[in-house]
This record gives C-alpha cells, sequence and structure tokens, in this order.
C-alpha cells in the first residue's frame, strides 16, 4: 500500500494497493473487504474506487 496522491492536501488522499490472485471474485471480494475495514475503523468514506483487473 503506498499514498500515491494528494500528498499536500489534508482533507483527501489516495492509496493505491496490488495483490495477485487467479480468482477475480477472491480480489473483487478483497478490495470491498478493505474498503469497508477503512470505512469502520478510521470512519473514512471512499469518494472513488477504481479496480483494474488484468
Amino acid at each position: 500500500m503506498v499514498e500515491s496522491g494528494f500528498n499536500d492536501s489534508k482533507k483527501f488522499f489516495e492509496i493505491t494497493i496490488v495483490t495477485l490472485s487467479q480468482n477475480k471474485d477472491f480480489l473483487l471480494r478483497f478490495f470491498e473487504k478493505l474498503e469497508d475495514e477503512i470505512e469502520y475503523k478510521y470512519g473514512l468514506s471512499p469518494i472513488v474506487s477504481n479496480y483494474e483487473i488484468i
């Protein structure tokens, strides 16, 4: 995980997460659970979520 955007902003941040799997459904569930955890633990809500599965 890396902060990849809005480095000078105090209101917004962007993180990039990369993972590998042969199962597309697993990846989609993984990222959805990750968003839920971030929202639950830190009270942060994603404005935009982009998934790119290659």
